[in-house]
This record gives C-alpha cells, structure tokens and sequence, in this order.
C-alpha cells in the first residue's frame, strides 16, 4: 500500500507538472494544432500530458520542480540517477535541506540561487558540489527557471542539473598541467618569452633576472629589439621578417642582449612563431646564456691561431737552421775541395819556381810568398772550412768536443766529463750517434764557449757528456762566468740558435743562469735524431 501510495503521489505530480507547464503546452499545440488551448478535448490533453511526462522521464539531464517555497515536487529518472535517492525520498522536502549539500556554502549557494530565479525569472549555470546517496561527492551544474500562472505570477520552478566529474577531472587535469607547466617554466634554467607580432614583450620568466638582471616586470611592455646589439639589429629584423611568413617552424637565433648592468650578452635560443595559434597568440621564444661559452670557443681558437703560429714560426726556424747548414757544408766542402786544392797547386807550383829562382832575391821572393800562402792555408781556409763544417764530427762527437775544447784552452781551463760508455760504444761504431745529432751537440757546445769567453768573462767550462737512457744523450755546459738574468735574455739569438739545434735533432735545450752564479745549458738529444721518445725525466730537476 504503501509503495502504491508513492506511485499515487509521484503521478499527482506529473499531473501537477503538466499544469505547471503551460508554456510548453501551448508551444507544442501551436505547432500542431493551431486554436484556443480551452477548447482542446480531455483526450488531447492526455496525449500531450504523456508525451511531455515521456519527454521529461527521459531526458538525459536531472530534472527537479519545486514550488515558489521551495519543497520539491518532482524529479526524473536522470535525477535519481545523479544523486542516488528514489523521488518518493526526495519529494515534498524543502530544496533548501536536503541531505545532497556538501556544505552548508553549498546549501548558502542554493538558496540565493532560488532568489535570483524568483527575482529574474531564471538563472545562469551555477556550479556546486552534492554528496549523493551513497555518500559519494560529485560537483554538478545546474540552471533554473519559473513557471507562471495564468495571471503572471510566479508559480513553480524547475531546476535542470547535469553531473560534471568528467568535466572537472579535464578542468583539474589542465589546470594541473598549466601549473605543472608555469612551474616549469618560472624555474627554468634558460629565459623564455612570449611576444606579441610587433616584438612587445608580454610575458618572460623570472630567469631573466639570474641571466640579465632585469625583472620580469621590467621587461613586459618593452620592446623586445630594443635590448639588442645594434650589430645584431638588422640581420635579426630581417631574420623576423622572413619567420613571420613561416608561422608554427621554430628557427634558431644568436643574438646580443643587453644585460642591466649595460654588458653585452650572448643568447642561444629558438622562436617559434605562434601568433595564429589562438591559445597563444604571439612568438615564444627560450633562450639560454652561452656568453661564457662564446668567450672560451674564441679563446680556444685565439690560443689554437697562435700554437700554429708559434709551431709555424718554430718550423720556420728549424728550416733555417737547416738550410743554413746545408749553406755552410757547401761553402766548406768547396773551401776544403776545389779552394783549398788550387791553393795547394799553387803552392807546388811556387815551390818550382823557387828552386828554379834565377836570382837569389827572387828566391826569397818566393820563398815568403810560398810561407804566406802556407799560412793561409792553415791559419785562415782550413780553419774557416772547420768552423763551417767541422769534419771531425765523422770521427764521432767525443773526439769533436775534445777538439772544440782544446780551441778554448788558451782562453779559459775547459774540463771534459765524459761517459766512458758512450766513449767505448762510439769508438766501436763512430757512427752510433747520428750525425744530425752530432752536429747539433757540436753547435750548442760551440756557442755555450763562445759566450763563455765573449759576454761570462767565465776562467773555467765543464763540458759533461753523458747516455742518460739507451737512446738519449745529456749534454751539458756550466761556466763560472758572471751570469745574467734569463727572463731578459730568453729570446736572445744566442738562447733561441741553441734552442733551434736541439729541436731540429729531436729534443730540447734549457739555459739556466743567475748574475753572479754563472751559466748552465743542459741538452737532451736522441741518439737516432727527431721521432725517438724521450726519457722519463730528459732534464735535471731545479
């Protein structure tokens, strides 16, 4: 009885619906059948009460009639459906306390809607939260407006809702993302911008204030271009121009930005132009500051530009020292070849004539003329030819600087210390060591003396010879001259010709001098000349 009684109730109601639309009757009979709505037949009147009760019953959307206090007169399939309660639960119940309010701002939000509908006639969409039967939390949307009566008046409202989780859970999963997205993009590491087509900026990350110094604030209406090096200016308009006819392709840039302390900085980035996107609706630009790395790649090729003009220069002298060389072995082959021989023909040829002398006075004439050629021969062609090239190096370069020592023992004491090894391994083979490398450890010996004697003032040279590994020769000079300071005398000729003939042959020469505390030039030399590896340690330690 009792769930017959609900059906009697909720039927009453569709009938109370039905009158209470009055509107949609009459838009409906006028579509149909034009005429006096009072002359229609109690059978048309069913039909439509039940096609509008059909309509209402299965409309995807709650529906919800409440009188002008406010007690629920009817809901649809839709509405129970949406918040969980069968209609007998729901109707004749005030609106305004039912058990679906999440809050009591929920049940504050219904209430002034129910005024705003009976002052205005209807409403726009509110959006709530409702606790369904089951004590689930939806967030609906609803509008609501009246129903009149025959005199104009106020009478009923129908409130029409829909559930709106899935919308929400989109709104809540954007507005996370945008979250997620602005947080990304305020704690970036790089500067990213937003301008309009006209290079206004509207919006940039607070980066800019790490990067530039600028805060965001500083920048936002200003034009973008106004901070660039006017170096960069008008390649980058022209850049902007032709970008602007290829929206949504980003393009990279290279440009000069104004930092606030008035710096030039250099920033890598890309622009992508979006002003016909409509979410965006302007060029979106990220950018990072690689003035540091700019500064070291152009130091990387300044200091790569002068280790090949140093190792250029290097090889420039190194083939100096060997065409000169090549120079002074020619001059003194042909001094101890072709000259030195005609001079000896000449000299037999003056000892013929002074035995054939027909006079004594012409005897003697030839006589001291002979004695002057011999001297020339000896004291000046011979000694020459040796200081261009000297020949005894192919007896090997112990027997060279003992020679080149007993040429200085007049002007100062010279003492030999030599590696009996090497003398013993080099008397066996005379050409144990190449004569490149003999040739180079002459020349240093030869102008180590001859600073020793013309700028040291030295009385006494220590000529040390020795194998410092299988393959490496030491050779080293010390005088006890009066020295001098090495940092002011480091790109001298004497230093730097040293320095060349150590290379040319492979290794490397250092002089080491003080005023006062005399001179040390200390070679390394490979045995089998340039290419041989050096030896762990190939100079003596400070």
């Amino acid at each position: 009885m009792a769930k017959e009684s609900g059906r009697k109730y909720e039927l009453k109601t569709k009938k109370q619906l039905i009158a209470e639309l009055e509107v949609l009757y009459k838009r409906i009979a006028t579509l149909e059948k034009p005429g006096d709505v009072s002359e229609w037949s109690e059978e048309v009147l069913l039909q439509r009460e039940l096609a509008t009760c059909a309509a209402i019953e299965e409309m995807p959307d709650g529906v919800m009639l409440v009188d002008a206090g406010g007690k629920v007169l009817y809901i649809n399939k839709a509405c129970e459906k949406l918040l969980g309660y069968k209609a007998d639960e729901l109707i004749g119940k005030s609106s305004l306390s039912l058990p679906t309010y999440r809050s009591w701002t929920e049940q504050e939000k219904a209430r002034n809607a129910l005024k705003e509908v009976m002052a205005k006639g209807s409403t726009g969409y509110i959006d709530m939260g409702a606790i369904t039967k089951s004590g689930k939390e939806i967030p609906i949307t609803f509008t609501a407006f009246v129903i009149k009566d025959s005199k104009g008046n106020p009478k009923n409202l129908v409130a029409i809702m829909r559930d709106i989780t899935e919308r929400k859970q989109a709104e809540d999963a954007l507005k996370e993302r945008e979250e997620n997205f602005r947080a990304l993009i305020d704690n970036s590491l790089d500067i990213s911008v937003i301008t309009n087509a006209d290079q206004t900026i509207r919006y940039v990350n607070p980066s800019v204030e790490r990067i530039l110094g600028y805060k965001p604030e500083e920048l936002i209406g200003k034009n973008a271009f106004d901070f660039l090096s006017p170096d960069d200016l008008e390649n980058i308009t022209r850049n902007f121009d032709a970008f602007a006819n290829y929206p949504g392709q980003p393009v990279s840039i290279d440009v000069r930005f104004r930092h606030k302390d008035g710096s030039w900085r250099v920033l890598e980035g890309i622009a992508n132009n979006l002003v016909d996107d409509p979410t965006v609706c302007g060029v979106v630009i990220s950018a990072r500051d690689i003035t540091e790395r700019k500064r070291a790649e152009e130091e990387r090729i300044e200091h790569a530009a002068a280790l090949a003009r140093a190792e250029e220069l290097q090889l420039s002298r190194q083939r100096m020292v060997t065409i000169q060389e090549s120079v002074r072995r020619d001059i003194a082959q042909q001094l101890h070849g072709s000259v030195q021989n005609r001079l000896i023909i000449l000299l037999h040829r003056l000892t013929e004539l002074e035995r054939t002398a027909p006079t004594e006075e012409l005897t003697n004439e030839l006589g001291d003329l002979r004695q002057k050629l011999v001297e020339l021969l000896e004291s000046q062609v011979r000694s020459i030819s040796h200081r261009l090239y000297p020949s005894i190096l192919r007896r090997g370069l112990v027997a060279a600087l003992q020679s080149l020592g007993d040429q200085f023992e007049t002007a100062m004491a010279v003492e030999m210390e030599l590696d009996d090894n090497l003398i013993q391994r080099e008397r066996a083979n005379p050409q144990l060591i190449l004569e490149q490398v003999r040739l180079a450890a002459y020349r240093i010996a030869e102008e180590a003396l001859t600073n020793a004697v013309k700028h040291a003032k030295a009385s006494k040279v220590t000529i040390r010879l020795e194998l410092s590994s299988e393959e490496w020769l030491r050779l080293t000079m010390r005088n006890d001259g009066q020295g001098f300071d090495i940092e002011s005398m480091s790109s001298g000729q004497g230093i730097l010709m040293m320095q060349d003939y150590a290379e040319v042959a492979g290794g490397n020469c250092i002089v080491r001098s003080a005023p006062e505390e005399g001179t040390e030039v200390t070679a390394m030399l490979p045995l089998a000349g340039p290419g041989a590896e050096p030896p762990e340690r190939t100079l003596p330690l400070e």
